[in-house]
């Protein structure tokens, strides 16, 4: 469902929503912004199937550590994995290795 260019008025909802999920956890205030964050995706393993349960997001040049839960992302109208690619578009930096995302806050 997730374009760059939204196609449909069901998309634009979608991603402001997400937008609105972004501004609240973390501060920023605009979508330009979000090139400014690193993120970081967690995992669950439940019955052998691994999903993502979280996405930890900081502002790259502040401290703290939002974390925003699957459930949150769902109430948004979005999968997972569409609110990692809209990040990932926008420009937000995913951090693979955890811990060095942890030492930095």
């Amino acid at each position: 469902m997730f374009s760059v260019t939204p196609k449909s008025s069901i998309e634009v909802l979608v991603q402001e929503a997400l937008m609105a999920l972004l501004k609240y956890k973390t501060g920023i205030t605009n979508i330009d912004q979000v090139k400014i964050l690193d993120f970081a995706v967690t995992f669950h393993k439940f019955e052998s199937v691994i999903k993502i349960s979280s996405v930890l997001i900081k502002q790259r040049f502040a401290g703290g550590v939002a974390r925003i839960s699957s459930s949150e992302i769902k109430l948004c109208g979005s999968t997972n994995n569409e609110f990692v690619e809209f990040l990932r578009h926008r420009g937000a930096r995913e951090l693979q290795d955890k811990q060095v995302f942890l030492d930095k806050v």
